[in-house]
């Protein structure tokens, strides 16, 4: 195992108390951090204008990846990032140097912005145009680079993590004790499991002290893969001061750093980006290590005697350890139902039955770092007198708890990810070939659902602004874009467009923490401002997820060709390929050469490997969004304000564009935008405004503004000016002989409160979790939930305020398995589901029972649904049989779907029929049309056994325009001679710039 990382070794001789229930153990809860020395380029090197960098057209990788047979296929290159030729300039102003127009452009291609140039809109640049200040010079957005509780130092070495400005959780905080080492203790019930024990912490070097451990240490952690500052003294024979800091961190711009003023030379903008961009932030990660770094046997102890339901279960075990490659792993004991056991070596599941002996021994594994999973099931019959048993061990395995630098995820607002999905299945068409600039596709779309969608939130953890931009519509249930800026901590460089960032799976990367991705080293995957941490164990055959995103569903291999069969999943070794595989049964590739985005198969099989409907133009030297464009959604054009920070993101219709040239260069437009973003702040203030101008609206119309401000309690949210405004403000204070913090978020409108809530926070390896909150805090009719979580930090039980109690069960892939919830006279439902795929990531249900449990513990089953899937013929085919508790009449619906191989391009992905459960069908086809200027209709028609009733059924014929839109709607009614269909209705639809329906 290569041996290249540097830590600390910090003894803690106390205990961290854990507010989880089924929590971590204390041993691995992180309880100090290690403290960065910063590394500041000096003054001169900051405040002087950067000078134009030569931005150069980038190429795709050059990778051609390797797709399994049978995969309908797109395929398309990757989009270059240039700074764009053949750009009309704008005349030279007074003072300013003259930038002349190159031949062969059309200065009608420049938007004036004249929209945009109000009093809160001052922006006057346009696409592709130059960009200084009244006195001719560069304008200069710098940010001294500095070190607090909340920042990493920038790096002083060729490829060393740098996190200075990117969003971040704040890192818990340091406990230390004077008080001897405690004993183990362990203490095992129904549905707690908490160990106490000393801890060592070790943390990987990020900063250039030497480090405490011997270089020949085999017990100490390899996490980190990057050279520390010591490392570059060693070889120079010099000093790393300020100045070599900042120097190595500007040579380093184009190897995963930003931690020096760069220059964006598609707007002669320049400003320090102090290592904001997503895509260049190379993740660290903490160990954290008992203090008695011996191998232990985990014991498993839960016993439920009759009556018992599948809600029954022992707690699910999720942690981390060291393997020293020389222990074989094994696993014996008690169960009944069945327990699956992942660890070093050793991946088992016992068979199902009564109370029964299980065993297993695991193989010889290298040195290294792996998961430990234990999940225990209960059968969902209820015989009389069923129990719920698990006991016995699985080791000896030696603990370790790896922390990501940043341990929180944004996570996407309900719906946010999603809520484009409706349109992205109308209208439209399959990709081409290619791509390359020559066929991008400008279309007279007039339209654009664009800007839609808007999300505001602010919490104790972060902020987040988003809009809907970047539909596909028609292309196999690929997911809608989102822009969007988020936060977790104040920055100057929020304010400046390196904060942008853009969410969908076509433009996620991977970004590992050495050169490659490796054994025993970490990896990030970045979605927008949202990412997920993982580690690849120490054999190589899989990568598992830590900290918060310990808490998502995905599952994580190696393949060798893009597909989402199993038989492709290799070793490391033998890959070239990561997947990372959703319970939607999708999957996105990632490509380990490039470690760029590759390829996502969607839930229904299609497969996109880039994508020629969009494309995104950055500077090629900081990576800054200069430009997005979507084919059936148009442009977002992002400028910097002339004087001051800020920026004006401008959307424009697909009419309104004109292709580039060549590869990289930016979009040219006519005519203004028909929304505005326009983003200002005060970082004195630490507060950041967004004004949002929908221009198709009378332009007296007040814009919608939103403020964040952040504070010590998290971020507070102000929406609109003036006196009559809706603020929400949050207090954080920390809880009495408690490491627990609260915070009381009011809401209130001009000045008057409408809501109070308070809600208490524990810091955990899984980032904060919400243990409570107290709706109406302060008044006599407050009332409080309080929430508990596993080992994943998975919400796993909610008592609500009346007391009524919500419990949930994950498999070890994540999926629910039971669900409990409240019922009448004391009694609760349980949910029961069994999937299709035992051992997959697959959440289609194969089994889902409702039951009620009665306050004695009595089991009586409601209902059963039974599935059945079957694809033929392009065509997947799910059939629902359900039956009643009493009843020996089953009830069935069927839903049949054309898949992605489908030969009809208007089909693919969508419905051919449902049947419900009176029998009743309706049944689709799908057809290409020049009639009402549409692209193709769909006509549903309701049918029995697949033949119209005469006098009885209907039929719908909508014609679907390019853009997704219903230009027309027409009803028919057969009549009773079962030959004519009559027209009852037709109306013709007509839609606004922002696809609304007029």
């Amino acid at each position: 195992m290569r041996n290249k990382h540097n830590f600390h070794i910090t003894a803690d001789h106390g205990s961290a108390a854990s507010r989880m229930n089924n929590s971590a153990t204390a041993e691995e809860i992180l309880v100090t951090g290690a403290s960065n020395n910063p590394l500041t380029p000096s003054e001169e090197e900051v405040q002087k204008p950067a000078s134009a960098l030569s931005v150069q057209p980038q190429s795709s990788n050059g990778c051609t990846p390797e797709v399994a047979s049978g995969s309908p296929v797109s395929t398309l290159s990757n989009s270059s990032e240039n700074k764009p030729e053949g750009v009309n300039l704008p005349a030279a102003a007074e003072g300013e140097p003259s930038a002349e127009a190159e031949s062969g452009s059309s200065a009608a291609t420049n938007s004036t912005h004249t929209k945009a140039m109000n009093a809160n809109q001052t922006n006057s640049v346009s696409s592709g145009r130059a960009e200084e200040d009244a006195q001719g010079n560069s304008c200069v957005q710098t940010v001294q680079p500095s070190v607090d509780a909340n920042t990493n130092a920038c790096a002083a070495s060729p490829g060393e993590t740098e996190q200075v400005s990117s969003p971040q959780a704040e890192p818990m905080s340091a406990v230390f004790s004077d008080s001897p080492n405690d004993a183990v203790e362990t203490s095992v019930s129904d549905n707690t499991i908490t160990h106490t024990q000393p801890i060592t912490t070790n943390t990987m070097s990020t900063n250039n002290d030497i480090p405490t451990v011997p270089a020949d240490d085999e017990s100490a952690a390899t996490l980190m893969n990057n050279a520390t500052a010591a490392d570059v003294e060693s070889a120079t024979g010099s000093s790393t001061t300020n100045n070599t800091a900042a120097a190595i961190a500007s040579a380093n711009l184009n190897s995963g750093t930003d931690c020096a003023t760069t220059s964006d030379t598609t707007m002669n903008k320049s400003y320090t980006t102090k290592c904001s961009v997503a895509r260049h932030n190379k993740p660290s990660f903490n160990v954290i290590a008992p203090m008695s770094d011996e191998p232990q046997m985990i014991t498993l102890g839960y016993s439920k005697e009759h009556p018992s339901s599948s809600g029954d279960v022992h707690p699910s075990i999720n942690r981390q350890c060291y393997h020293d490659g020389n222990t074989i792993v094994s696993a014996s004991g008690s169960v009944d139902d069945s327990v699956s056991i992942s660890a070093p070596g050793l991946d088992y599941t016992s068979s199902s039955g009564a109370t029964h002996s299980f065993g297993a021994t695991g193989t010889s594994v290298p040195a290294g770092y792996y998961d430990v999973s234990v999940t225990h099931s209960n059968i969902q019959s209820h015989p009389a007198g069923n129990v719920s048993v698990l006991t016995g061990s699985v080791g000896p395995v030696t603990f370790r708890t790896i922390i990501p630098d940043e341990n929180d995820e944004v996570e996407c607002d309900p719906c946010s990810c999603t809520c484009q999905a409706p349109s992205n299945t109308d209208g439209g068409s399959q990709p081409g070939n290619a791509r390359a600039v020559e066929n991008i596709t400008i279309v007279p779309f007039t339209s654009s659902s664009g800007g839609s969608g808007v999300v505001r939130t602010a919490n104790a953890r972060h902020m987040r602004f988003a809009f809907a931009f970047g539909s596909f519509r028609g292309m196999g249930n690929v997911p809608g874009g989102q822009t969007e800026i988020v936060a977790f901590n104040y920055d100057a460089s929020l304010l400046t467009p390196a904060a942008l960032t853009y969410k969908h799976p076509l433009a996620s990367v991977l970004v590992p923490e050495g050169d490659s991705v490796d054994a025993n080293e970490g990896f990030r995957i970045f979605d927008g401002a949202a990412y997920a941490n993982y580690i690849v164990s120490g054999d190589g055959s899989k990568a598992f997820a830590v900290g918060a995103t310990s808490k998502k569903s995905e599952v994580v291999r190696f393949v060798a060709a893009i597909s989402k069969d199993d038989s492709v999943v290799c070793n490391l070794s033998d890959a070239s390929y990561v997947r990372v595989s959703s319970a939607d049964d999708s999957a996105v590739f990632y490509d380990l050469e490039s470690n760029e985005f590759a390829a996502l198969i969607t839930s229904d099989g299609a497969t996109i490997l880039a994508d020629e409907k969009l494309s995104i133009i950055r500077d090629a030297e900081t990576g800054i969004i200069r430009q997005i464009w979507n084919y059936w959604d148009g442009l977002v054009d992002v400028v910097p304000a002339t004087e001051g920070n800020g920026y004006t993101i401008s959307l424009y219709l697909p009419s309104q564009l004109t292709a580039p040239v060549e590869d990289g260069q930016l979009f040219m437009f006519t005519g203004d935008p028909f929304k505005t973003f326009t983003i200002s702040g005060d970082a004195e203030t630490q507060s950041m405004t967004i004004r949002e101008r929908d221009w198709s609206l009378p332009e007296n119309t007040p814009d919608y503004v939103t403020t964040w401000t952040h504070s010590e309690a998290g971020w507070n949210k102000v929406i609109g000016e003036e006196d009559d405004v809706i603020s929400e403000t949050r207090v954080k204070s920390p809880i009495e002989d408690s490491d627990d913090y609260q915070i009381v978020t009011t809401v209130s409108k001009g000045g008057v409160v409408a809501s109070c809530v308070c809600e208490v926070f524990t810091s955990s390896v899984n980032g904060e979790l919400c243990i409570s909150r107290t709706e109406a805090y302060g008044s006599d009719i407050a009332q409080t939930t309080t929430f508990e979580y596993d080992e994943a930090g998975r919400e796993v039980k909610r008592v609500a305020h009346h007391g009524g109690v919500y419990e949930t069960v994950y498999d070890k892939y994540g999926r629910v398995t039971v669900e409990s919830t409240p019922w009448a006279g004391g009694q609760k439902q349980l949910t029961s589901t069994i999937y299709r795929e035992a051992n997959s990531y697959n959440s289609d249900p194969a089994k889902v029972v409702q039951s009620v449990v009665s306050a004695s513990g009595g089991v009586t089953d409601l209902r059963t649904d039974t599935y059945t899937y079957t694809e033929t013929d392009g065509v997947r085919r799910v059939e629902i049989n359900s039956t009643a508790a009493g009843s020996s009449f089953a009830q069935n619906e069927v839903e049949e779907t054309w898949l992605s191989t489908a030969e009809n391009v208007y089909a693919r992905g969508r419905v051919k029929m449902r049947q419900a459960v009176n029998g009743v069908q309706t049944h689709y086809e799908y057809a290409a049309t020049a009639e009402h200027n549409a692209l193709y209709t769909v006509t549903s028609e309701t049918r029995v056994n697949g033949v119209a009733v005469a006098g009885q059924s209907r039929r719908t014929v909508e014609f679907i325009s390019a853009a997704g839109n219903t230009l027309r709607r027409e009803e028919y009614a057969l009549l009773a001679d079962g030959e004519t269909w009559a027209l009852l209705s037709g109306v013709t639809n007509t839609y606004d710039v922002k696809n609304r329906l007029v």
